[in-house]
């Protein structure tokens, strides 16, 4: 076995010690986040009679025309919405309003597990309905945008339907493990090409340091991707071919341009 092989397969051992330890310690605990809602409230509501007149009428939220709900990657959450009433009608702060999941939330055909929970009720001053939805014991894989209805009624409300969405995506540690996986590949592969020198012996500790400062420098480089890949796509691992590559690309890239990089200004 050459020096460079044997030198890659040191680091080799070390990235997957290094891999098993951040991918221990990003373990996601589920928890819920955002406003809380009382969406677990039992509701006894009745909807208005069929031929009621002069009922309420909700209007859609100008600034949220679809109740996009964001669980990122954890497996429970809470969001909530408002919807003002047509010709300044007011619910008044007593109204007596509900609300249901008149389709299940489904991408590609499949319904979202997982317990979900919806409720309604008028705001303090009576001038608007908010609609608040509830989300636990999702599965962590469960990548996805999910699309469904809710609807929100009343014995003096016109019944409202509104879209929802929910999107989610796979556990932040499994893209830190690949990472981590590509950038050992990177390393292997500069070691062993050239592009990057390390210690000739145990006791070279200039050469150790120069490899150490490769590896931290080229680290730097691909946690960009992190963020430009996965961070940025509210639904990564929907569908794991296209998303693990478009990340794996991205940070071997970056890794063997950090090396390479390293390379050369260690060795000027």
């Amino acid at each position: 076995m050459t020096a460079p092989t044997k030198l890659a397969t040191r680091f080799c051992w070390l990235f997957l010690v290094s891999a098993c330890v951040v991918s221990i310690g990003a373990l996601d605990v589920s928890v819920a986040h955002g406003q809380t809602l009382p969406c677990k409230e039992a509701e006894k509501t009745q909807p208005a009679p069929e031929k009621a007149k002069n009922l309420i009428e909700l209007q859609p939220n100008a600034a949220r025309p679809t109740f996009d709900v964001e669980l990122d990657y954890q497996t429970s959450g809470d969001d909530g919405i408002s919807f003002t009433p047509k010709a300044g009608k007011r619910p008044g702060p007593e109204a007596d309003v509900a609300a249901e999941f008149t389709d299940a939330p489904r991408f590609k055909g499949h319904r979202l597990k997982g317990d979900r929970f919806v409720a309604a009720h008028a705001t303090n001053s009576g001038r608007s309905v908010v609609l608040g939805v509830c989300f636990q014991k999702i599965p962590k894989y469960a990548a996805g945008r999910y699309e469904g209805t809710v609807s929100v009624f009343g014995p003096k409300l016109a019944d409202f339907t509104y879209a929802i969405v929910v999107t989610t995506k796979w556990p932040r540690w499994t893209a830190w493990v690949a990472i981590l996986i590509t950038i050992l590949g990177s390393l292997i592969v500069a070691i062993i090409t050239g592009a990057l020198t390390g210690p000739s012996q145990r006791s070279d500790w200039k050469g150790w340091l120069r490899l150490s400062f490769a590896v931290v420098f080229a680290l730097a480089l691909a946690a960009l991707p992190y963020w430009s890949v996965y961070a940025s796509n509210e639904t990564w691992g929907s569908t794991p071919p296209a998303d693990l590559t478009a990340l794996v690309t991205a940070t071997f890239a970056a890794a063997a341009g950090g090396f390479a990089t390293a390379g050369k200004l260690l060795s000027s």
